[in-house]
């Protein structure tokens, strides 16, 4: 959804705005960086409960994939290699 995906760069771009302040950290979470910490809180809003799909196809899943896998910062922060699911770009 293109609205996923603009929503997406506006906190991607809030939080960089955000993080180049050097007082503003994190804490560390689960070994995640605070770039990390922004991409696993994106995904975060799609969970749902495996009941409510069962048998269905996961819309939302493949809706948060497909915005992260072409958001090159994403890609940049998991150092994911290109032309793989979560790098298509």
């Amino acid at each position: 959804d293109f609205s996923d995906y603009i929503g997406l760069r506006v906190a991607y771009k809030a939080y960089k705005s955000w993080s180049s302040r050097a007082e503003n950290r994190l804490p560390l979470i689960f070994d995640l960086c605070d770039e990390k910490l922004l991409f696993a809180s994106y995904a975060l809003k799609y969970c749902e409960s495996m009941e409510k799909n069962a048998g269905d196809i996961d819309v939302d899943a493949d809706r948060v994939n497909y915005n992260l896998a072409i958001f090159h910062p994403f890609a940049t922060s998991f150092e994911c290699p290109m032309d793989t699911e979560m790098k298509k770009v």
